[in-house]
């Protein structure tokens, strides 16, 4: 059964300038040690990192908490690429305990302006 949903679109130029103006910084306080590495190891990096982004927004709209409400904290989520080029997400702190018996998938796209994720949290 399904127990949450969320969707969030996000212009890449703006997580472009975050990262151009905050670098580090920016990027240690929404991303993860992994995210970090592999969107960096990427062509274009700024669409990946826009893309989890997004899918950090989607999840959190699925949760039903937002951001900063309860403690939630954009590390909070880990998305990785699973080895069927498939994506998956890894609860790290507070949320696993509002997410026990419950799957999170996501899908995320892209295009030249925007990232977009689509978040669908279920009961196992």
């Amino acid at each position: 059964m399904i127990s949450g949903i969320g969707i969030d679109i996000v212009e890449i130029k703006k997580i472009k300038d975050a990262i151009k103006k905050w670098g580090d910084s920016f990027l240690k306080k929404v991303f993860t040690r992994r995210e970090i590495q592999y969107c960096r190891s990427m062509k274009f990096p700024h669409i990946h990192f826009a893309g989890r982004f997004a899918a950090k927004e989607a999840i959190a709209k699925a949760l039903g908490t937002g951001f900063w409400r309860k403690g939630l904290k954009w590390t909070d989520f880990e998305i990785i690429k699973t080895g069927n080029g498939g994506l998956e997400v890894q609860l790290l702190n507070s949320p696993k305990k509002k997410s026990v018996g419950r799957k999170i998938l996501i899908t995320l796209s892209h295009c030249r302006q925007y990232a977009v994720a689509n978040a669908v949290i279920y009961r196992v």
